[in-house]
């Protein structure tokens, strides 16, 4: 799973930032844009139209698959860029 986001205007917040925010604050500071899902070792594909700013690709997935895990975020599944 990769949840693309764009960081709404104004938001000054990095990643790690807004991820230790509870879930309610940190969604009103960021904008849903794609998600996509493959299996393990598997390939996906999505389209989405990107405005300029800073983008984040997270995946919520608890490590494995229970509801106890860690999402995968937190191990590292992640990237930030910049659209200009």
């Amino acid at each position: 799973e990769l949840v693309l986001m764009r960081r709404a205007d104004g938001v000054d917040e990095s990643l790690e930032e807004l991820l230790a925010l509870p879930q309610e604050e940190a969604m009103s500071k960021l904008e849903m844009k794609a998600v996509t899902f493959a299996p393990p070792g598997g390939e996906s594909y999505t389209a989405a139209e990107l405005d300029p700013g800073t983008y984040f690709l997270i995946c919520f997935i608890p490590v494995g698959g229970g509801p106890e895990g860690e999402p995968h975020f937190a191990h590292g599944m992640q990237h930030t860029f910049t659209v200009a």
